[in-house]
């Protein structure tokens, strides 16, 4: 199974495509159940990277460096004592810039009922999300209301995982 890191060191495992349906008052997202009128809160969240910090921190970071570098040829004259390490912390600044900016942006789908928030779904496709949070809405509001889309589900790991029962007992993994 191939593993993608996620945003907070967190985990994709896979990707399922899954049915989203309202029928009868009850909204089912794959094999979970909510009944409709137990839902206080439906929304989109996006789970990803904060690129404009990074790009800012970034900037600054390469401004520090060329100003010590110029400083540290002013000072010392020799050229590969002061641009050998400057290039390479250049590289490192570059390498984790690009890093972060290859990261997916995720949408998860969240319903909230009386005490609690379930992350229903995760999706790559914001429009698919916020139109799921439409129709929930509209469902919400109209007992006969009914619908049924299917949509690719990409399998999280927020968190530790914990597994204390069976022959498979690993304890608590920290995530």
């Amino acid at each position: 199974m191939c593993y993608e890191t996620a945003p907070g060191g967190s985990v994709i495992s896979g990707r399922e495509v899954i049915e989203v349906r309202v029928a009868r008052r009850m909204l089912w997202v794959g094999a979970d159940a909510f009944p409709v009128t137990n839902i206080t809160r439906v929304r989109a969240l996006s789970w990803g990277t904060a690129r404009g910090p990074a790009v800012s921190a970034f900037v600054r970071f390469m401004i520090l460096l060329v100003a010590l570098t110029a400083g540290g040829l002013g000072a010392f004259g020799v050229v590969l004592v002061v641009v050998a390490p400057a290039a390479t912390i250049a590289v490192i600044l570059v390498s984790r810039l690009v890093s972060v900016l290859r990261t997916k942006t995720y949408y998860v789908l969240v319903i909230e009922t009386g005490g609690a928030a379930h992350p229903a779904l995760v999706s790559l496709d914001i429009t698919e999300v916020q139109d799921l949070v439409a129709r929930i809405t509209d469902a919400i509001d109209d007992p006969n209301a009914a619908f049924a889309i299917r949509i690719e589900n990409h399998i999280a790991q927020i968190g530790d995982t914990i597994n204390v029962a069976g022959t498979d007992n690993t304890g608590k993994v920290v995530g």
